[in-house]
Formats: C-alpha cells, structure tokens, sequence
C-alpha cells in the first residue's frame, strides 16, 4: 500500500508544470491543496480542523471541516496555474450538483454535497491552548453569500478557455446562476467575511456579482450559446460602473465596503482588479489600494480585513491580520508591473508558514490558506520575470485529470 500510494502521487506531481521562484515551496503547497480534495466527490475541504482560535483564548472558534465553494474555487485557480486542471473538472461537476440538491444555492456544503449540520458548542471539550468554545457545524451555512455566482462562472470560464467542453446540463447551471447574479447583487448579504451582524450590500459581492454576469456573457458569446447574453453585458456594465459611483467615499477618497458608500474599508476591495471588476491603475481603485495599505496595515507586510471599530461585524473578541489579503496587495502591485515590491512583500508575507502564530491566520487554517496564496504569488511574480522563468510543460503522455472517474452528474458526459 505504501509503495502504491508513492507512486500515485509521483504521476500526479508529473502534470507540476511551475517553474520560477521558491519552485520547492510551490510544489509543497499544491501537496497540500491536494491533500484537501475529496476525490470521490470533486469537493475540496477548506480545512481539516475545527475550533482552531483566531487569537489564543479567544472565541472566534470556527469549524471549517466543509466545502466553502468560494475556497474551493480559489483551491482550483491555484492548482490549474500550476498544471493541474482535473480538480476544476469535478468541482463543478460536484458543486452544480449540490446546488440542483438544495432549494437554493448554499455557500457551505458537507464534501459528499449534503447541508451542513447546525452549529452547537461542545462544553466538554476545552479547546485549544483553552480557547473555548470547540464547535461542530458552522452557523454561516444558512447565510446569504452572493460572491458566489461569480465564484462558479470565472471557475468555469477558465476551465472552457483551458479546453473543457460545454454540455447543456452544465450550461443550464451556469445560465440559472447568472440570473440569481443580476438580481442579487443589490440585496443585502453577509458577504466573504461573513460578518454575524445585519447584512449589508457589500461592494465585493455587487463586484462578484458582476464577474458572474460578465463570464456568463463572454462564454455565450465566446461559443455562441444560447441565452440573455446582450443583457448580462449591459448589466455587468451597470454593476461595474455603480461600484465606481456609489461606494466612492469623496471625504476618505476610498471606495467603500458598502455599495452605498461611508468611507469603511474592508481588504477584500483588492480583489476587484483581480477579477477585472475594476482595472488597477483606475484613479479611484488606486486611492482605494493605497488607502487600505495605509489604514488596514498590521505592519510587516500583513494586512487586517477590516478594523473591527469601523466595520462592526457581530462578533466579540480580537483577530489579527489575514494573510490572504497581503498576497492580494502583491498581486496589484504586480499589475503595476513593479518587481522588486512584489518580491519584498511576498518574502515578508510569507514568513508565517515557519511561524504560523505570527499571522493569527483564520477561515480556512493556516495550511490551505497559506498553500494557495503561496502559488498565486509566486505565480505573477514569475509573471513580472518573464520570459525567465516559463512555465514547464509535463511530460509527454501525462496528464493533470483525477485518477478517479466518478464525476457529478452535471459533467458525466464530459469524462
């Protein structure tokens, strides 16, 4: 059994294709992405722990043993850039089937597809290092959440431009989730912190929002499918251009984490340029970069997501900083097609996989959220070095598709 299981991962590390940077942590972290995949299902944990503190002694306790489909998406970006793209495949094969079994589309699923148990608190257990509570199931699971259309659509836009081939079942599921976009993104939500105060229309959700809209759009019209493709652009257009307009703070001159504007940031406005909401150079996204390396800064290249103060979230008890939002920083900086700063901050951000505590990292355990930032960076930083460092190509006659051949049931005829 030993000797099989080696050699079932030496021919899945045969389709590594990275080759740039810290080339031996890159690799390290897609192990560890893989060792979160459920291979039967096609769903990826967002970690194997519960109850691990954001601070020791505090109560930000949280049980991550599920599959977050926006983790689970990020999971996927980061394997694909570096030469894995089976995972993708049966992650949307598994989460438009987990959303066909529910009576609408949940941000949290168990691996095998199923809702997520309530969330208790276990008085018999004491907790790590004594930071009570532990708990089991995960009270976020009935949330709304609406950055996850665009989670599924730019996973599946990546996955047809890398060659996947569209079949109606797996088109229908998209068509369904763009139209939940278009209305969805000025509702209120508890958004990708979820925050356990009163929801608001946060400004990363209308910007995911508008991804789903604008992927839906661009695989229409890329393959010719059928569907509202005229309007889904004209309404990612809106969308995009009211993030511009109302969440612009003229006093704090940031855009905000509200739609409808105040001043209050929140880190994940860094993804915006990222997924081509808004571009990086855009005078106000600019503002916006600077003002949360500024005002969101918890020194040494590590970023807060909010200040708890300015953006109440519900909760009680500290956190510290969240170390994907730093690698979030390095991508714009990247953007801007600056290499040293990039390098530097990557270097200084990455430090806490030796010394985990130094991050207080949260939602998702240090391991899987560290191993996906890690390729992510390492990536467009090898992007700013081109052509230096390409990427390899594996090997003749491998390949990156799951060894396993259950797929869902969306993509059956697709394997």
């Amino acid at each position: 059994m030993l000797r099989e299981t080696a050699e079932a991962w030496r021919r899945w590390m045969r389709a590594f294709s990275y080759s740039g940077p810290q080339e031996p942590m890159v690799r390290r972290a897609a192990i560890t992405l893989k060792l979160c995949d459920d291979w039967i299902n096609g769903s990826l944990v967002a970690s194997p722990t519960s109850s691990l503190p954001a601070a020791f002694g505090g109560v930000r306790n949280w049980d991550y043993r599920y599959a977050w489909i926006r983790d689970a998406a990020f999971t996927v970006f980061a394997l694909r850039r570096v030469g894995f793209g089976g995972e993708a495949d049966a992650f949307l094969g598994w989460v438009l089937d987990a959303f066909e079994n529910t009576v609408q589309p949940q941000i949290i699923y168990t691996l095998g597809g199923d809702p997520v148990p309530r969330e208790v608190e276990d008085a018999g257990l004491e907790g790590y290092r004594r930071s009570a509570p532990v708990r089991w199931g995960n009270g976020a699971a009935d949330q709304r959440q609406h950055d996850i259309y665009g989670e599924v659509l730019d996973c599946a836009d990546q996955w047809l431009r890398a060659g996947g081939d569209v079949q109606p079942a797996l088109w229908a599921g998209l068509v369904e989730l763009a139209r939940t976009a278009e209305s969805a993104w000025c509702r209120p939500d508890q958004a990708i912190w979820e925050v356990r105060s009163e929801g608001r229309v946060f400004t990363y959700s209308a910007g995911m929002c508008q991804v789903a809209l604008d992927r839906a759009a661009g695989i229409g019209e890329r393959l010719g499918l059928p569907g509202p493709v005229g309007t889904w652009r004209a309404a990612a257009e809106k969308v995009r251009r009211l993030i511009l307009e109302r969440s612009w703070d003229e006093d704090a001159q940031t855009l905000s984490e509200h739609i409808d504007g105040g001043g209050s940031l929140d880190a994940s406005l860094l993804a915006l340029p990222l997924r081509k909401v808004v571009p990086a150079d855009h005078p106000r996204m600019a503002a916006t970069t600077a003002a949360i390396a500024e005002r969101l800064s918890a020194g040494d290249g590590l970023l807060y997501r909010y200040l708890q103060d300015a953006s109440p979230d519900g909760l009680s008890g500290d956190e510290g900083a969240f170390l994907l939002c730093s690698f979030w920083l390095v991508d714009i900086s990247c953007c801007k097609a600056t290499s040293n700063g990039p390098r530097s901050c990557t270097t200084r951000s990455a430090r806490p996989h030796r010394r985990v505590g130094t991050a207080r990292l949260i939602h998702g355990g240090p391991a899987t959220v560290l191993a996906r930032v890690v390729i992510r960076a390492r990536v467009v930083i090898r992007r700013t070095r081109a052509p230096a460092c390409p990427s390899r190509p594996p090997p003749p006659g491998t390949t990156s598709r799951r060894e396993d051949p259950r797929p869902g049931r969306a993509l059956r005829a697709m394997w």
